[in-house]
């Protein structure tokens, strides 16, 4: 048990590390280190904040892989998609991000390709607008989007899950309401 602030939106564990999205406006990714799990220790320098002064995003997502976190947020005034290296755990280094414009449900990441599940741009609600968002991450400092995927007469729903098998990644949906309340 720890106290992590106002609390913990999405967790991934490498190794002896939690890397967390906090609900957090001041940091959103946390670093937790595990490897005496009746005693968890946050270690406070590995906080990171990835918003500008006023900015209410807050951590939504993770997702770790190849000693890189993946760090998603909730509709932020800046990039809600971020990239940190934590080849060394206790010191994130920050990459690069890239401006969404609607906060990320989840994340999945295969080589170098990040799969992005997305509401609707909460600036331009569009049943045919991007619920799946695929994004070339090989150079974190320059990343581009690759492909997007959105259907129409959808019933309004929108990203919320992913799941990646065999090549295949697998889109979870859910009404606009269930997502935009959170």
């Amino acid at each position: 048990k720890i106290n992590t602030g106002p609390g913990l939106e999405a967790v991934h564990v490498a190794g002896h590390y939690a890397y967390v999205a906090n609900s957090s406006t001041l940091n959103q990714l946390q670093v937790i280190d595990i490897s005496a799990s009746a005693t968890p220790v946050e270690i406070l320098g590995a906080r990171r904040d990835v918003t500008g002064p006023g900015d209410t995003a807050v951590g939504n997502s993770i997702f770790y892989a190849d000693k890189k976190i993946y760090l998603g947020l909730t509709k932020s005034t800046g990039s809600e998609f971020h990239i940190f290296d934590v080849n060394n755990p206790i010191s994130p280094v920050w990459l690069g991000s890239f401006e969404i414009n609607t906060l990320i449900s989840q994340i999945y990441v295969k080589d170098d390709i990040a799969y992005l599940a997305t509401p609707d741009d909460f600036d331009t609600p569009d049943p045919e607008t991007e619920h799946l968002r695929i994004l070339d991450v090989s150079i974190p400092g320059s990343i581009s989007q690759m492909s997007i995927f959105g259907e129409s007469n959808t019933a309004i729903q929108d990203g919320k899950s992913l799941f990646y098998k065999d090549g295949k990644i697998y889109l979870g949906r859910a009404a606009d309401d269930d997502i935009r309340d959170e």
